[in-house]
């Protein structure tokens, strides 16, 4: 199942639809469903003109609109795009940075920088002994949360 936003932002820059005739526009009245679109456009706009960013990136170039930007976080190094881990490897989409990882998806970019959120149990044992230099089943090798720990071989 795709999420409100995601859908809403791919019908509009995938399907070219304008806002009031995305799944948003159920969810916003007029005025809302265009400030929060014309947000959502500035948003695009600089993820696909300027690349995407880190927090921590955009921290270092521009603290106030780094600040002007946070939604829930306490700070803007903590508003990073936070993922889970389920019990093999595979990222599971949490709440934070949900707009800009749907943009991420849409404009086709391979890597995005993501905080961690949570791990199920059985990945973090897998992570436990990658640590301590324990055989880990090989699929496993070249994993993204897998690289603070294997570094050193």
């Amino acid at each position: 199942m795709q999420r409100t936003f995601a859908k809403a932002i791919e019908q509009r820059f995938v399907e070219g639809l304008e806002w009031g005739e995305t799944v948003l526009a159920d969810r916003y009245d007029k005025a809302t469903l265009e400030d929060r679109g014309k947000e959502i456009d500035r948003l695009y706009r600089h993820i696909r003109d300027d690349g995407y960013k880190s927090q921590r990136q955009l921290v270092e170039e521009n603290p106030e609109t780094a600040w002007d930007g946070l939604n829930d976080a306490m700070h803007p190094l903590a508003n990073e795009i936070a993922v889970d881990i389920g019990r093999d490897g595979e990222f599971l989409w949490n709440m934070c940075g949900q707009h800009r990882l749907a943009i991420a998806k849409v404009l086709e970019i391979d890597r995005i920088p993501v905080q961690v959120f949570r791990r199920h149990a059985e990945w973090q044992a897998i992570r436990d002994r990658a640590r301590r230099g324990e055989e880990i089943p090989k699929e496993f090798c070249d994993h993204p949360d897998l690289v603070d720990v294997l570094e050193d071989e």
